[in-house]
């Protein structure tokens, strides 16, 4: 991975769950400064008490359902870092509910997490990133971003929603040095994940693996450009 992460300012939301927490690993062993956001504080600081000699590590709690916090949050990191040079939007939550039982508040808050909280933190830094002539947001979607499943349309609207965002972004920003990406990976082995029915979890994606793959492909240099990439999975034989 060269020295890419090498001070490199990155800023994870949904730190503390299954994906983020492998992707705080690997930064962390690539000399990054991290800013980590997650909903626990005392998670929060558990995860940064894992890395205790690393100084560069800084914690924010947030609920990320409620819009006037989200901004809060954002407006301290701001205000406390001079930059942000690569964003991971990786908070989630998952629905499973059939639409006539879904309430407005449910709408609420899983588009509040899974759409408007992405957005306000690209709206927020993209900015910045422009200013300094570089740039890396990720957005980790789903493979419910292309697909619907029955009992999971809030969910899949909401993950269609992120996709469509970054498809934008990409355009509003071909011309520049900040590149977005969306990673759309199938069912993942977390919490999250366990949540899902009728699905074999044995099969589930890896959270290290994923983290591992994030990582390099976002790395690389040179003219490649990576638009969305789409991770299924499969059974081990």
């Amino acid at each position: 991975m060269t020295n890419f992460y090498r001070n490199k300012t990155c800023l994870i939301t949904g730190a503390t769950g299954g994906l983020g927490k492998e992707l705080v690993g690997f930064l962390v062993n690539n000399h990054s400064i991290l800013i980590l956001v997650g909903q626990n504080k005392k998670k929060l600081i558990e995860l940064k008490k894992k890395y205790d000699d690393n100084k560069n590590i800084y914690i924010y709690a947030s609920n990320f359902n409620d819009r006037k916090n989200i901004l809060a949050t954002i407006n301290k990191i701001k205000k406390n870092h001079n930059r942000v040079d690569i964003l991971f939007n990786v908070a989630g939550i998952f629905s499973f509910k059939k639409i006539s039982k879904i309430s407005i508040a449910e709408y609420d808050k899983i588009f509040n997490i899974n759409f408007l909280a992405p957005l306000l933190f690209c709206k927020k830094f993209i900015y910045q990133m422009n200013k300094y002539r570089f740039g890396r947001i990720i957005n980790i979607g789903s493979s419910s971003s292309y697909l619907g499943f029955k009992d999971t349309s809030l969910y899949c609207s909401s993950k269609h929603a992120l996709l469509g965002l970054t498809r934008s972004l990409q355009d509003e920003y071909k011309n520049t040095n900040i590149k977005l990406y969306s990673f759309l990976p199938g069912s993942i082995k977390t919490k999250m994940g366990k949540k899902i029915k009728n699905q074999d979890y044995s099969t589930f994606i890896e959270p290290k693996e994923l983290a591992k793959f994030i990582v390099e492909m976002i790395s690389l240099k040179g003219n490649i450009n990576i638009n969305e990439i789409k991770i299924t999975r499969e059974k081990i034989r």
